[in-house]
């Protein structure tokens, strides 16, 4: 079973990403400050948000499309309670030269288009809204490959009292939804430039991998649960997870705690610290069990401060040979004879011989499980497995 899951990941790693892409916006960007169609308070207004579907190094491979395919994407108001909110009906509003042929909020298989948004408001003092972003599969032909929704924000009304200094060609923030369950989700905000601070595909498989970990600890009767995220890059993993255990498993387990610790470099612990303000709200009342902290692989003195660990997520870490010392180890400094290591990977760089040399040495240290994980946090519903996209998952105890 090991085998096959193996081979089917490096069978699918040589297709650039296999099926799992992400809608992202692309120039010209929708302005961030908008007015109303008549210039009357509570008139309608439009958006359209110029998209392309990319994996998860903002590439879009000329054949991973069949020329036939057509991907509709939905567009709605998040919290749009606020709003009557419907997409455009027909061609979106961009001139007939940037999309030819295009009769619909989409994408033909170039894997670029346009959505159009059409919204008015209920109520005349609104707060900034957030747009969402998702493919229609009822609606698409020929889509083979699963399409990451989007969403962006914030977005003002003309008329409302802006923020001191806000410009109209402002980028607006990408955030992803991962999803606890068809209704509830966790929104993480990702860098607007770099790739460090992107979801990775196996974070899409980790979260499940590292939820359902959580949830037999506290069905075994477990108190409490200290994880540790390294180098977490925007938090998503972590932050899911530590969402997870509040919305799901403390309603089971009232008595139980859990602690999060994320690390990451100096550069990325910003938007790490924002996204768990976005996350976990202090109006909450639990995120002071939440540690941020700056820590470089092989730093042993930091490493020392974290003490016993029951779960340790490594996702998407293992891509450079170079950095292979120092992440082994960290890792071996942390892990305990009674902690988990949850390592998501992907075959994107090594070697063959690098690949297996990698393995080989964790697999000296530590007992490898491998986890075919069927991920349900894109949509809310079980859907691709980690084999599909290439993706493993790896559970590690020392031995």
């Amino acid at each position: 079973m090991q085998a096959d899951i193996e081979k089917k990941s490096e069978e699918v790693d040589t297709r650039w990403g296999g099926l799992l892409f992400r809608l992202l916006t692309r120039s010209p960007f929708p302005q961030q400050v908008l007015d109303t169609r008549d210039g009357s308070p509570g008139g309608e207004f439009l958006v359209t948000v110029h998209l392309a579907a990319v994996n998860e190094m903002n590439l879009f491979p000329h054949d991973a499309f069949s020329p036939e395919t057509a991907v509709s994407v939905d567009a709605d108001i998040v919290d749009g309670d606020k709003f009557l909110a419907s997409s455009w009906t027909g061609r979106p509003l961009v001139p007939d030269s940037e999309y030819p042929g295009l009769i619909f909020n989409g994408m033909y298989g170039r894997g670029k288009g346009a959505v159009t948004i059409r919204a008015a408001r209920r109520d005349i003092e609104t707060e900034p809204f957030y747009i969402k972003l998702s493919v229609n599969p009822q609606k698409s032909k020929f889509l083979n490959s699963v399409i990451v929704p989007l969403m962006i924000g914030p977005f003002f009304l003309r008329e409302e009292s802006l923020a001191p200094g806000l410009k109209d060609d402002l980028i607006l923030q990408p955030f992803r939804l991962l999803f606890i369950d068809e209704t509830r989700y966790v929104k993480i905000a990702e860098s607007t430039s770099d790739l460090p601070g992107k979801i990775w595909d196996s974070a899409f498989f980790a979260v499940q991998a590292v939820f359902s970990h959580v949830e037999s600890l506290l069905d075994q009767g477990r108190r409490s649960v200290r994880v540790l995220d390294l180098s977490t890059g925007n938090g998503a993993v972590g932050l899911y997870l530590y969402e997870a255990y509040y919305k799901i498993l403390r309603n089971r387990h009232p008595e139980s705690t859990i602690e999060l610790i994320m690390t990451d470099i100096g550069d990325a612990l910003p938007l790490i610290k924002d996204n768990t303000v976005l996350c976990c709200s202090k109006q909450n009342g639990y995120n002071d069990d939440i540690t941020i902290s700056e820590l470089y692989w092989g730093d042993k003195v930091a490493a020392q401060e974290f003490g016993d660990l029951d779960l340790i997520i490594a996702c998407d870490l293992i891509y450079e040979t170079e950095y292979i010392d120092p992440l082994f180890a960290t890792l071996d400094q942390v892990c305990q004879h009674e902690t988990s290591i949850f390592i998501g990977y992907k075959h994107r760089g090594f070697t063959k011989q690098e690949h297996e040399t990698t393995w080989g040495r964790f697999g000296e240290k530590f007992q490898l499980e491998s986890l075919n994980v069927r991920e349900l946090a894109i949509t809310g519903k079980p859907n691709l497995l980690a084999s599909d996209v290439g993706v493993q998952i790896w559970k590690l105890a020392r031995r």
